[in-house]
């Protein structure tokens, strides 16, 4: 962190330098959990965290960073993608219950667990 004295001599702490980084990790953690939305688990955490920092990055400015906006807009969108996903997978499987993918993950399902008895 850097510091700079007033005309009074005393240290003040440059806030533009920890809400620049803030906002550039809200980004890059915004884009991760867009791109890690097929994972389903993953982009839950990091899209919070990533929602986190772009609201801290703020501070005390009127204004909110860029970096921040555009990483809380990814993070968003990833949780949202990540639960359409999911929702999908879940009326597919409701749905097709008969289908050979089924009869295949419930055959290795079995064959899995018979050989631990």
């Amino acid at each position: 962190m850097e510091y700079y004295y007033q005309q009074d001599k005393q240290p003040v702490q440059n806030e533009t330098t920890s809400s620049g980084s803030l906002a550039v990790a809200s980004l890059i953690l915004g884009i991760t959990a867009f791109i890690s939305a097929c994972c389903i688990i993953a982009p839950i955490p990091i899209g919070a965290i990533s929602i986190i920092l772009g609201i801290l990055s703020k501070g005390n400015d009127k204004k909110m960073p860029v970096n921040s906006k555009i990483g809380i807009a990814f993070s968003i969108a990833g949780l949202f993608l990540a639960i359409a996903i999911t929702i999908y997978a879940i009326v597919w499987f409701v749905q097709n219950p008969d289908s050979e993918f089924m009869r295949q993950l419930m055959e290795s399902y079995y064959e899995g667990y018979e050989s631990t008895y």
